[in-house]
């Protein structure tokens, strides 16, 4: 059977992936989302998820194309109301897409066609955690432990096992979380997708309600169907409590030392080398003009020698690659500086936190006060005219056009013959826009749809034709304030934000709004924002201004 519709569970390890996988299957109408295409070996057999199943299903070994595999997969797994779905870590998809193109039709595809192409109307759901420590924390006690599941029902006594703590690997491991997190937000970001996001720890708090919200969001008739209590049981205790609290004491001291605590060396035993990892917080905290005394405590209190701590103090100093840094670091800290007087500057005027409603803007007040001053700006009585106004509902796009939820495109969207009406049912703003170039976007997504924090790379006038966004906005000049470590994105949720993790996100300029169905609203470049669907939500997103709208941007990947 072919399936009419698809999901992807696209996460990372710890994030509660196999209680939602057994969660949806139990309902017997949402496929058996597990990771099909998982490559690496088993926990409980040598064999990866791909081999065994193949062996399983007597396809021959090794796969000289993918396609024998994909079909089977799909026609084992698929419920008999047509869903099939794929759990799926970042590393796990990446490999997937490289097999697929194996078969003859999918080579020269993105990776996102590829996707499309072997799970028709492709839905994307990102589980994720929002307490990166405790995934970290759990991460590393199932290495130690190889205990990666237990099942609810499990009572039996074990051994109590010697758990080690070990931040240097909690860091490790909290970094590699945030970073694949980032990762599958570029991948959505690159094939114009809005997931349904789901944390874990909501998936904790309200299991059913959990599961529901992703049936919700499939449109899959829950009428009649039952959610099974969870499969597996949570592993955390009162030692990652301990943990937690131990890992945090050390990470947020009064400078910025690093997640990282090393025993003192024991009796008659030879200094230890300092590790990588402190060298460069060493030099990290150089940079940032922390006294040496003070850096030379916490190293004495973490159990290095003082001699060589010293040693490797003076050779930081003296390293022609630091003392490049150095100077490269205070010309940063110049601009620093003066961004944060610009913004000091800028809360003097009361506009500052607020975004105007305006109509009837002409194009000259439009680019002086909004477009070249990089303010926003919601502009009504745009769209009076639209008939799409009137006509677009979700059951008309998906009716009239084939358009189905989460269906993102540009202008190849809208002049493609399924779709050519939408085209017809818009109008270009030409007091702002060039009709003649190209640069039209839809987005569509279910009430509940989150972006997350991230900042766009040109100015983009969102205009909203059907239901409501909850749009939260922060100046691009705070960029320091939202921790932008990788590409566009943010780690903060700025819905829960952790102020322990994010401290300096409190000085943050946060403009929260409603955007109603028939405003225009005008995001400039570099804002951060972040949005909820309040409702099902179909905007039309242009970027092909009269104006100078391409720009050259440096892309931080500190992780």
């Amino acid at each position: 059977m072919t399936p009419r519709l698809s999901y992807i569970v696209c996460c990372s390890p710890r994030s509660g992936s196999w209680v939602v996988a057994e969660g949806l299957h139990s309902t017997g109408v949402a496929g058996n989302p597990k990771e099909w295409f998982n490559d690496a070996p088993g926990v409980a057999t040598d064999d990866s998820m791909e081999t065994y199943f193949s062996k399983e299903w007597g396809i021959p070994l090794p796969l000289a194309t993918y396609e024998p595999y994909l079909a089977k997969v799909i026609a084992t797994t698929v419920t008999k109301n047509g869903v099939f779905g794929l759990t799926s870590h970042r590393d796990q998809f990446t490999a997937m897409e490289k097999k697929l193109k194996t078969i003859p039709s999918y080579r020269g595809l993105t990776a996102h066609e590829v996707a499309k192409k072997a799970f028709p109307n492709l839905r994307y759901i990102h589980l994720t955690r929002r307490d990166k420590i405790r995934q970290a924390i759990s991460y590393c006690r199932a290495l130690q432990t190889s205990v990666w599941h237990v099942k609810a029902q499990h009572t039996a006594a074990t051994a109590p096992l010697a758990l080690q703590f070990d931040p240097v690997q909690i860091a490790k491991w909290e970094q590699v979380f945030e970073r694949l997190d980032a990762n599958w937000h570029k991948h959505f970001s690159e094939c114009g997708q809005t997931p349904l996001v789901l944390h874990y720890e909501d998936v904790e708090s309200d299991y059913v309600g959990s599961i529901k919200r992703i049936l919700d969001y499939l449109d899959i008739d829950t009428k009649g169907v039952e959610i099974a209590p969870p499969l597996y049981k949570k592993q955390a205790d009162a030692t990652t409590d301990e943990w937690a609290q131990r890992y945090f004491d050390h990470k947020h001291g009064k400078t910025t030392q690093p997640a990282v605590v090393h025993a003192a060396p024991k009796a008659n035993q030879p200094p230890p080398t300092i590790p990588p990892t402190w060298k460069r917080w060493i030099a990290e905290n150089k940079l940032l003009k922390i006294p040496d005394r003070d850096i030379l405590a916490i190293l004495k209190n973490n159990g290095m020698n003082e001699k060589m701590a010293m040693e490797e103090l003076q050779a930081v100093g003296e390293n022609p690659y630091f003392q490049a840094a150095d100077s490269y670091t205070q010309l940063l800290h110049k601009r620093d500086s003066f961004a944060m007087i610009q913004r000091s500057l800028s809360k003097c005027d009361p506009k500052t936190a607020t975004i105007e409603r305006r109509s009837d803007v002409s194009r000259s007040e439009f680019l002086e006060h909004y477009y070249a001053a990089n303010r926003p700006v919601i502009l009504c009585g745009l769209m009076t005219e639209w008939k799409a106004r009137k006509r677009w509902t979700p059951e008309y796009l998906e009716a009239a056009c084939g358009v189905t939820s989460m269906t993102s495109g540009g202008n190849e969207l809208f002049n493609q013959p399924h779709a050519k009406s939408l085209s017809e049912d818009i109008e270009i703003f030409r007091e702002y826009l060039d009709s003649a170039a190209s640069g039209i976007f839809l987005w569509y997504g279910p009430k509940g749809t989150v972006t997350p924090l991230h900042h766009e790379q040109v100015n983009i006038l969102m205009a909203q034709v059907y239901g409501r966004q909850r749009i939260t906005l922060i100046p691009a000049a705070e960029m320091d304030l939202v921790y932008n470590d990788n590409g566009v994105y943010s780690a903060i949720d700025v819905e829960n934000p952790d102020y322990t993790r994010f401290p300096k996100f409190r000085e943050a300029t946060v403009i929260e709004l409603e955007l109603a169905a028939g405003e225009v609203l005008f995001l400039p470049v570099g804002w951060w924002h972040h949005m909820r669907a309040l409702d099902s939500s179909i905007t039309v997103a242009f970027t092909n201004f009269l104006f100078p709208n391409r720009f050259n941007w440096a892309y931080p990947k500190t992780k």
